[in-house]
């Protein structure tokens, strides 16, 4: 141990790619997140994974709408892909999610609805890639961004949809040194942004 953090060596790491299960009526978070026996919060799903990947992809599967009452933070994944999935109709989050310091985050049929708080619906910092696709963006006064993307964040955004917002996307840099944020935005719309 060096400086209170595990040698790379010695951390754990995924094995084979995995699938966790979210159901936030039928979950419990002491489960183990299996099909049987499914997390009820997408944070306690992110919390029982290794920071470390392996080269495979994490999948979250998650079942009807999102039951954390908590912000969501996802930080710290590195060595493959992290796969959050909705229902295809689009399961509710009435959250606010931080994705920092991650290789490759995929977000899928979410529909975040957020009608309080400030900054952004989805903040992402310092990562490789953070995706979307088919996810909606919906504020209701204005006063929050959909997506804050800053600090050297390839984003890319496909199929989305942004309502009632202050930004849909808002890229920013805190220092010339770091870097500015990469968007790629396809087929998406809105309205009274």
């Amino acid at each position: 141990m060096k400086n209170g953090q595990v040698p790379y060596s010695q951390a754990p790491h995924l094995t084979t790619d995995v699938t966790l299960y979210v159901d936030g009526t039928k979950g419990n978070d002491t489960n183990t997140g299996t099909q049987d026996a499914p997390f009820a919060t997408l944070q306690a799903a992110v919390n029982s994974l290794p920071k470390d990947i392996g080269g495979h992809i994490a999948i979250i599967d998650i079942a009807g709408d999102i039951a954390d009452t908590n912000n969501i933070r996802i930080s710290g994944f590195y060595g493959g892909l992290l796969q959050i999935n909705g229902e295809p109709n689009g399961s509710l989050c009435n959250v606010q999610i931080s994705v920092s310091y991650c290789t490759a985050i995929s977000v899928n049929y979410i529909t975040f609805n957020i009608d309080t708080g400030a900054g952004a619906i989805v903040t992402a910092n310092d990562c490789e890639k953070v995706g979307f696709s088919f996810c909606t963006f919906e504020g209701s006064n204005k006063s929050i961004d959909g997506i804050l993307c800053s600090k050297q964040t390839n984003l890319g955004i496909s199929t989305c949809t942004f309502n009632n917002l202050k930004y849909a996307i808002n890229t920013r840099s805190s220092s010339a040194t770091r870097g500015v944020a990469t968007v790629s935005v396809y087929n998406c719309n809105g309205t009274g942004n």
